[in-house]
């Protein structure tokens, strides 16, 4: 009896242990797409947690292009600048601010940021944003985009994952946000929600 509650308990650490890798293996990542023609300059303004972490940016060609960003620094040497060089953009590393506006962006998709507490994607074409994991965003600003949902189809925009910290939420001018359940933000504290529909 005593060998095989060993075995058991070894084959539950192994179990945990690879659940835990698989865990770490994931890469976050913010994932955008934009329908701005190949070599349109664009620039997002960034912050990290520390000036050792670089972040990577594929602008739209599969090459993978490092920056180092010192979080020490204003804002307005905090900006990096690119062109367009596919649909999709992706960006990844331990990113606590993400900035990317007038950037004919059209989705925008989040997973395994960690970091990311500030998220700033307004002004563009978004019809499409998913919060996928957890995320400790704390304020989200998707202002003057194309979001559209229905009770039955995204309703939550994918907020429940960051709804123990986000304080901060601005989804005005989108004319395709019929409803939006916010039930589960737990500790918002302004809500902007003007020029969507009644």
């Amino acid at each position: 009896h005593i060998n095989h509650l060993n075995s058991m308990k070894k084959h539950l650490l192994l179990s945990l242990f690879a659940l835990l890798a698989l865990t770490f293996q994931a890469k976050g990542a913010i994932t955008l797409t934009t329908d701005a023609p190949e070599g349109t300059a664009v620039k997002m303004l960034l912050n990290t947690v520390s000036a050792t972490a670089p972040v990577t940016v594929d602008w739209g060609n599969g090459v993978e292009m490092k920056y180092t960003i010192n979080p020490a620094q204003g804002g307005y040497n905090r900006w990096v600048e690119g062109a367009v060089s596919g649909s999709t953009i992706k960006v990844s590393g331990k990113i606590t601010e993400f900035q990317m506006t007038d950037a004919s962006l059209t989705s925008a998709t989040v997973e395994y940021m960690t970091d990311l507490k500030l998220l700033k994607l307004n002004d563009n074409k978004i019809s499409e944003f998913n919060l996928k994991t957890y995320s400790p965003i704390e304020r989200l600003n998707l202002n003057n985009n194309l979001l559209s949902n229905s009770p039955s189809q995204n309703a939550t925009l994918g907020l429940e994952n960051c709804a123990a910290h986000l304080t901060e939420l601005n989804v005005s001018g989108n004319p395709g946000l019929t409803c939006l359940d916010i039930r589960s933000l737990e500790v918002i504290e302004t809500l902007s929600i003007n020029k969507c529909p009644s």
